[in-house]
């Protein structure tokens, strides 16, 4: 995977965090600025951390799966995406009530529930060529960059934006695994 493929990936990874960050920067009655770098930072960081997690477990059993590696691939991502467009369908609008005060241990937590997907594509990297630092570098980045504008987004715009990312974010890891599958059987060249 090239470049592109990394950055669609992980532009794919940063929606429901994204997703959160609004979350957050709704609940936010006055923009801070030092809270919305916490939550970047957390974000970015849990995404970065738990994509190079995945890789390290997935690279301990390459042998034994390496057959069967654009399949495990396709499920994976597709599993994903599947499970953020389902869940952008079932949100309780209730879930989250606007707070008076942040919460940087909460934050934490909720930066590490939703970065399991990332780890998820962490693992898949082990049965690609994928130059590693790079991708994890630009999960981390784009995943706090993300972060850090939905907050500000979040804050003056609309609640709605955050169903809407996370479903943006299902398809692109759903394409993107389907795209792969393709272009590693032959049944389409690979561009990315």
């Amino acid at each position: 995977m090239g470049f592109w493929g990394i950055l669609i990936l992980a532009i794919g990874l940063a929606m429901d965090s994204s997703a959160i960050s609004a979350c957050k920067g709704m609940a936010m009655r006055r923009f801070n600025i030092k809270h919305a770098v916490i939550i970047a930072l957390s974000f970015g960081f849990a995404e970065g951390a738990l994509s190079f997690l995945g890789w390290a477990l997935g690279s301990q059993f390459y042998e034994v799966f390496s057959s069967y590696n654009r399949w495990i691939v396709l499920i994976l991502l597709s599993f994903i995406g599947g499970k953020m467009i389902w869940d952008a369908f079932h949100e309780d609008p209730e879930a989250e009530q606007p707070q008076d005060r942040f919460n940087a241990k909460e934050t934490f937590i909720l930066s590490i529930v939703t970065s399991v997907d990332a780890m998820a594509a962490g693992v898949s990297f082990a049965f690609m060529a994928v130059n590693i630092p790079l991708a994890i570098g630009t999960i981390a980045v784009i995943s706090s960059s993300f972060s850090f504008v939905s907050v500000m987004i979040g804050h003056y715009f609309s609640a709605k934006f955050g169903s809407k990312a996370e479903i943006l974010g299902g398809v692109a890891l759903i394409v993107i695994g389907v795209y792969l599958f393709a272009s590693d059987s032959g049944l389409i060249q690979n561009v990315l």
